[in-house]
């Protein structure tokens, strides 16, 4: 009788315990490109809220030339900015980011996705596969199809509770 082997990307011997990867997809997030400062500079203190994120995480946050001054300027130090361009530019260059795949899924225990954006569930299902934790952090009501898996934790960002200083 054949056993069947475990396939799973072992986590490299130097990743932290714990450590996750956010993408975020800050216009997604935020509402729209036509989001004011304030506004996204609450929208990413509402995030790193609402996804716990630690020190030991990375955290991408991409957007559109639109957006790019207010929300590169109101990310804290260590968090990798890209610029996406066009329809979707942003998603296009979150998963670029990750690609090949593989390796990303061989250096995190998890991933939290900081849109409700469809085009993510291809990465979410793949670190899924590969039994890491997925969560996803969407603004109520715009979480599509694909990324509403019950294996995926579901974090509502509500920005009501965090008020701009």
């Amino acid at each position: 009788m054949q056993t069947r082997r475990d396939h799973r990307p072992a986590i490299r011997p130097y990743v932290p315990p714990g450590r996750r990867l956010h993408l975020v997809d800050i216009e997604n997030l935020a509402g729209g490109s036509g989001a004011d400062d304030a506004t996204v500079r609450r929208t990413l203190e509402a995030y790193e809220m609402a996804a716990d994120v630690h020190f030991r995480d990375h955290m991408i946050v991409a957007c559109g030339r639109t957006l790019a001054r207010s929300a590169f300027f109101s990310c804290r130090p260590g968090i990798r900015r890209l610029l996406g361009r066009g329809v979707d530019g942003a998603d296009r260059a979150l998963s670029n980011a990750v690609s090949p795949i593989g390796g990303a899924i061989s250096r995190y225990h998890g991933i939290v996705i900081g849109s409700g954006d469809r085009h993510f569930a291809r990465i979410a299902r793949q670190f899924h596969l590969a039994h890491r934790s997925v969560e996803i952090v969407a603004r109520p009501g715009s979480l599509s199809s694909g990324l509403d898996l019950p294996a995926y934790r579901i974090i509502p960002l509500d920005l009501a509770t965090n008020t701009a200083e």
